[in-house]
Formats: structure tokens, C-alpha cells, sequence
């Protein structure tokens, strides 16, 4: 999963990357909950990264952008790909002052395929409209060719020409960041505090250990420190007790034979044996030896004791730590949450339900979902499904299911007695072009 901070003004629209690993150009519109369907080592995976490099170099120190720009495994090494550049560009929904702004920022640059070949950023820009006056996109920043020198919009109803001085591995978005007299400071702001966490959480095994040492600074309810699900939930029972109460409501939903879930503290001295814990006489500086340890147990109703979370299925812990995590993203305003592979631990016939959880609880944050199984498109919409189609170039091409083709999908797909999802599926994993008559 990948999952992207914006502030509480702030709703990602759209992304587009390209340039990156076997990826040419993709687009994605983000609504609610939207699913990325492909076969195996399709690329997946690579739009995620690609998605996380493009907002790391936005964030990262221009020292780490240079080693970025050189970065092996993300030059494309496709032979049709022929542009050495990497392009980013995410548009966002700015709300301030009962007013709704459109918001463009892009940039690429020139990868370096040798180490002695000088690269650095080549365009930047950000585009702002108002929706609400049906403007047109006006530029704020605007830097092109790789010139040394670019441009900002420095007054409300000014050019954007007021020219900055920017070296080749930094950006003009970051350089605007301590100009907080800007008028558009705060896009500027949130902007550069975008961050990106990727989850793939296959074997959720660990998230449930207990865990006698913690960093200094950890914060148990930020998404990216959270990775002790017990000491989680106890926090967030302390905190926001009416989401924790929700957040095991709906697992019981999911799980309806189990009967009760609690979270136990306990000493670390006394109460927990050492055999219990791993060996914790070398610490650093920076981590802790906490006083309370946390364990979950649940009781089932066909058993005559509770017992130990970490021995329910991984699926069913996975679960559980899934959807720890998108309570954390509505309490930390995360703009995008992405779930790689559910159902790798997910009996198929949970898998409807979990849908429906997860698009419930997705009222602030956008989710995408990529999956290699029929499942999930059946329990999308076509409008929410963006289909991974299989070309002889080997080129990621995600494409969204044309509107004018989704009435005949169904009736082809229930003609063979077929869900629309399971029919669907087997044309984009087939080598044919008749996938090319549902899709745009």
C-alpha cells in the first residue's frame, strides 16, 4: 500500500509518471476507491514505485535528487522507450476560504546513464485555476530546458516572471517554501509536505510481535511508525475510543465467530517472561526499552478461552492491520492509500465485504487497489477499474473501461454465463486484441 500525505485543504485529483522502469506515460483518475487489475509481473508494483519516487524527489534534499537522477533501477531499460527523461505530475483540489483551486505541479529530468554525464531537472511548473470563476490555468512557477534560472508568480494579479536563480538538482518548489509571504504559500507548503509510504504487508506476522524496544520519538497513531499493531489499538482505545470501538465492530463484521477482542498491557518486568521477548541488552542511542508490552486476544465463540492473536491466519491478521491503518489515514488526513494484493491472505469469500468496509471508510482518503484476481472486479464498478493490457513491447498500459462499451460487457459476459469480472479478466490475460473493443 502505498499512502500519500496531503493536508486537510488538499485532495489528490491525478497522476500522471513516465519514463519510469517499463513505463511509458500513465494517467490515473483518482475517485473513492479505484482498482489497478493486471497479470502477474505486469507492472503493478512499478507504477506504486513510481508514484513514491516522483513525490520522494519532490521532498528529498537536492543532494539525494542527484543520486536520484542516476538511480539504475528505475532508468527504463524497455528498448521502445526511447525518452531518457522521467516525468511527474500530480494534480490536486485546493479548498481555502469556501473557494475551489485546481492544482497542477509537474517536473522531469534527464536521467543519468553515465557517470560522467551531467543531468539535472529540465521542466517544472505549477498550474493553479479557480474552479468556481471557470479560469483558465495560470503559471505560478515555469522553468524549461534546464535553465539555471526560472520564474515564479510573486503577486496576486502579476506574471509569473520573477525569476529565481535554481541549480540543476534542485527544484523551484522547494526554494518557495520559506517564501511564507507568498499568497500561495500554502499549496507551496503542502506541496513540499507531501509524503509516501508503501505497505506490503504479505506476512503480517511481525506487526503483532511483542516489541520491548521502540524508537525515542515514535508516535503510535502516524501511519508511518504505527508497525506495532497491539501498542496501536491500545493508543487508539486511550485516544479516539469511538473509532477503535468502529474500527472492532467492523471486524467482527467481517469475522462474525468471533465473539470479543481486547488488548492486554503489561509490565515488562514481572508480568512477561524473558523467554517472551528477544534479547534487548544492545541499544542504541535513539530506541527505548519501554515499561508496558501489548498483546491482542480474542475469544471465538466455540472456544472455552481466548487466545493469542498472533495465532489466527494471516489473513485475518492482515486484515486487522489493514484496517488499523486506514482509521489512522482518516485521523492523519492521508489523501491516498494504496492496498497491493489483498488477496494473497484473503479468502475469496471475505472479499466482498472487505470491499464494502474499506470503500466506507474511505471518506477523506482515496484508495487504489491493484490485484491480479477476478474478485475484485466484480465487486468494483467498471468506472472504478483501470485494466493492465498486455502488449508485444512490453510497456505498462493501464486503460479504464469505456463507458459507451459497459452494457455490452455485461450482456457478453452473462451470455457465457460468466461474471463481468471473471470475462474480463480472461481477455486481458489472453495475448488477443478483443479486450481493445471494451477499453479506451
Amino acid at each position: 500500500m502505498i499512502i500519500v500525505y496531503g493536508g486537510e485543504k488538499m485532495k489528490i485529483k491525478k497522476i500522471k509518471v513516465g519514463g519510469f522502469k517499463n513505463i511509458l506515460n500513465c494517467e490515473i483518475d483518482l475517485k473513492k476507491i479505484i482498482g489497478l487489475l493486471s497479470v502477474n509481473s505486469y507492472g503493478k508494483s512499478n507504477l506504486l514505485k513510481s508514484i513514491e519516487f516522483g513525490i520522494d524527489f519532490i521532498t528529498l534534499p537536492s543532494k539525494i535528487k542527484n543520486n536520484m537522477m542516476g538511480w539504475k533501477k528505475g532508468i527504463p531499460k524497455n528498448k521502445n522507450i526511447n525518452a531518457p527523461e522521467f516525468q511527474f505530475e500530480i494534480t490536486l483540489i485546493h479548498t481555502t476560504n469556501d473557494s475551489e483551486y485546481e492544482v497542477k505541479y509537474g517536473f522531469s529530468f534527464t536521467w543519468r546513464l553515465k557517470k560522467e554525464i551531467s543531468v539535472g531537472v529540465k521542466n517544472e511548473y505549477l498550474l493553479i485555476k479557480e474552479n468556481s470563476k471557470k479560469q483558465k490555468f495560470s503559471y505560478y512557477i515555469k522553468r524549461e530546458n534546464g535553465e539555471l534560472v526560472g520564474k515564479y508568480k510573486a503577486s496576486e494579479f502579476g506574471r509569473c516572471d520573477k525569476k529565481i536563480n535554481i541549480k540543476s538538482n534542485e527544484l523551484i518548489i522547494n526554494k518557495l517554501y520559506a517564501y511564507d509571504s507568498l499568497f500561495y504559500a500554502d499549496i507551496i507548503e503542502e506541496i513540499n509536505d507531501f509524503d509516501i509510504y508503501i505497505d506490503r504487508h504479505l506476512d503480517s506476522s511481525n506487526a503483532f510481535d511483542l516489541e520491548p524496544i521502540i524508537h525515542k520519538d515514535i508516535d503510535d497513531l502516524k501511519l508511518v511508525t504505527a508497525d506495532n499493531i497491539p501498542r496501536t489499538l491500545f493508543k487508539l482505545h486511550e485516544n479516539y475510543k469511538e473509532k477503535y470501538e468502529y474500527l472492532i465492530d467492523i471486524y467482527k463484521q467481517l469475522f462474525p465467530r468471533i465473539e470479543d477482542i481486547r488488548i492486554r498491557q503489561f509490565k515488562l518486568s514481572g508480568e512477561i517472561s524473558e523467554d517472551m521477548i528477544p534479547d534487548i541488552s544492545k541499544i542504541s542511542d535513539e530506541y527505548q526499552i519501554v515499561d508496558y508490552l501489548y498483546m491482542i486476544f480474542c475469544k471465538e465463540y466455540n472456544m472455552s478461552t481466548e487466545i493469542n492473536f498472533q495465532e489466527m491466519s494471516d489473513g485475518a491478521r492482515r486484515i486487522l492491520l489493514l484496517l488499523t491503518n486506514l482509521i489512522l489515514a482518516d485521523i492523519n488526513n492521508i489523501s491516498l492509500f494504496c492496498i497491493e494484493e489483498p488477496e494473497n491472505s484473503i479468502n475469496p469469500s471475505l472479499f466482498r465485504n472487505y470491499i464494502e468496509i474499506i470503500n466506507d471508510l474511505s471518506d477523506k482518503t482515496k484508495i487504489i487497489i491493484t490485484s491480479h484476481s477476478p474478485y475484485l472486479i466484480d465487486y468494483l464498478s467498471p468506472e472504478q477499474i483501470y485494466i493492465g493490457c498486455n502488449n508485444e513491447k512490453g510497456i505498462v498500459d493501464f486503460r479504464k473501461i469505456k463507458k459507451s462499451t459497459i452494457n455490452k460487457l455485461y450482456k457478453d459476459s452473462s451470455s457465457l454465463n460468466m461474471g463481468y469480472g471473471e470475462y474480463l479478466f480472461d481477455l486481458f490475460s489472453d495475448s488477443s486484441e478483443e479486450i481493445n473493443n471494451y477499453v479506451k
